[in-house]
């Protein structure tokens, strides 16, 4: 039986933790079918290196499985003149794996490789498919990090538009994007797929809780608070954090505080200064490794989707709510996210308008009240709903229906 020929260009470079825990699962269970010959496109980042013999291990690892991996390099910077270089070696690289390889089917994950691709589609006939589709020209107007009148705006929310109208199929983890892809009339066929998460890699355990805890000189009575992420643009920035922490610590000494993010320096910065009062209730630390993790998850007691409001965050299906929740944790979330209702429907977080003291004064005693419940019980309900919500075998099935359309 001939193979179909798959093509997933990534504009993120192949060990980004987006990646390996989000599509790449399905990118694998694909490959396991032995009906799909899968070539692989990233860019990679220079200032976060892959050994060569990492490198050569993932060629490997990838061949044995039916895949091939295309590394592109990465030129970082917001100039648009960046961006043209990255879509010239794009544009040859996909040209060659599809006029010359047959790879004339594409996944893309996020709008600007889909709108790398769009633009790509009108130089040679190629069929795409936008995984998990959000308006991020919207989010950055919404943050403030691009004004509407600007160039960089304005060119980015037309290709985004554009490749919506030329796509054949498009998934996103919200209703809210289906309501507007049918205002928009748009004619590619919709999946609903949230952001997956491997259920049988993010789980509780209370032994990796208690080694944990010990390490962080976290007390059996401290509820710990975790965010592990990124910080500013799409994201609160650290001072907003910082706030957010302050005023829960202002309502309880029982809280403390974690955070992994690679704008520790940031953090470090302002407990030097302004929010030195939280210095020793708050432990900073750099990106651990993906697998380690689940460990820091369990250890806590109630994670931040630290996601800031603005009319586009409903079309937003951050993958933290299913490893926050698979792990047995409930979470803070913005209200402006279509998941807050879920999540106050369900009683698995607390929704607030805004990372600020006087929203996390409001919702004070609806966080004490959560964390009341007994851990075990309550990290059991909480994983049963991610994986109801966000679990494999069923994000599998609509994505797997999304690429069966693609092919055919």
């Amino acid at each position: 039986m001939k193979k179909k020929k798959l093509l997933f260009y990534f504009y993120n470079r192949l060990n980004d933790p987006l990646l390996q825990s989000n599509i790449f699962q399905y990118m694998h269970a694909l490959a396991k079918t032995g009906f799909y010959d899968i070539a692989i496109v990233t860019y990679e980042d220079d200032k976060i290196p892959l050994s060569e013999k990492e490198k050569n291990q993932f060629h490997k690892t990838y061949r044995e499985m039916g895949m091939r991996w295309y590394p592109l390099k990465w030129h970082a910077g917001s100039g648009l003149h960046l961006k043209a270089i990255d879509i010239f070696t794009g544009f040859f690289r996909i040209f060659y794996l599809s006029q010359v390889r047959g790879y004339r089917r594409i996944v893309t994950l996020g709008s600007i490789a889909g709108s790398f691709v769009y633009m790509l589609s009108k130089l040679m006939p190629v069929k795409f498919y936008l995984y998990q589709y959000e308006p991020h020209s919207e989010y950055a107007l919404d943050n403030k990090i691009w004004k509407a009148n600007s160039l960089q705006y304005r060119l980015l929310h037309a290709f985004e538009n554009r490749s919506l109208k030329s796509s054949a199929v498009i998934s996103s983890g919200t209703l809210s994007m289906q309501t507007r892809l049918k205002e928009m009339k748009v004619k590619a066929r919709f999946f609903k797929v949230a952001s997956v998460v491997n259920d049988k890699f993010f789980y509780f355990d209370i032994a990796r809780r208690n080694e944990v805890r010990a390490r962080l000189g976290i007390a059996g009575t401290d509820k710990l608070v975790i965010y592990p992420g990124k910080v500013g643009e799409l994201y609160c920035s650290a001072a907003q954090l910082l706030d957010t922490f302050n005023a829960l610590h202002m309502q309880s000494a029982a809280y403390k505080f974690l955070v992994i993010t690679p704008g520790h320096a940031q953090f470090n910065m302002l407990l030097g200064n302004a929010y030195s009062g939280l210095k020793a209730f708050i432990t900073v630390l750099s990106p651990v490794p993906h697998h380690e993790m689940p460990c820091f998850l369990s250890a806590s007691d109630l994670g931040v989707v630290a996601v800031p409001p603005g009319f586009s965050k409903k079309f937003m299906s951050p993958i933290k709510i299913g490893e926050y929740l698979c792990s047995g944790l409930p979470y803070l979330i913005c209200s402006d996210l279509e998941d807050s209702g879920i999540t106050q429907e369900r009683n698995i977080g607390v929704v607030v308008d805004d990372f600020t003291e006087a929203e996390i004064n409001r919702v004070a005693d609806k966080i004490t009240t959560l964390l009341q419940e007994p851990k075990n019980e309550q990290a059991a309900r909480c994983h049963a709903e991610g994986i109801a919500l966000r679990g494999f075998d069923h994000q599998y099935r609509e994505f797997k229906k999304a690429i069966e359309v693609l092919t055919d």
